[in-house]
């Protein structure tokens, strides 16, 4: 499921969360991925840093065993990823082939 709005800042991370939680509840495995380049919030949430995630798996070749964060105290199917670093032009990322293949 992939969940974006056109105004920033609105709570949409919460939002997904949440949602994310609603998932794990019925037994099924969830991985929050964070794209907002521009804002990023997902590691702030789970009070965690930022300093490997979606744009390493990008531009690196970082396994992703590497930057995959579990939340085991909320629930064990529960993971997230965080953007990363923030690069300068972060839209060719999202648009690549190796996204393509992230996903």
């Amino acid at each position: 499921i992939m969940v974006t709005s056109a105004i920033p800042q609105k709570g949409m991370e919460k939002f997904i969360v949440n949602l994310a939680l609603a998932v794990v509840e019925s037994d099924k495995k969830v991985i929050v991925v964070d794209c907002d380049f521009d804002k990023p919030l997902i590691h702030k949430i789970f009070d965690s840093d930022n300093k490997q995630g979606l744009i390493n798996l990008l531009v690196v070749d970082t396994k992703v065993s590497e930057v995959i964060r579990k939340v085991d105290k909320i629930n064990s199917n529960f993971s997230y990823i965080t953007t990363g670093p923030i690069p300068p032009n972060p839209s060719i990322f999202l648009g690549s082939e190796k996204m393509k293949k992230v996903i």
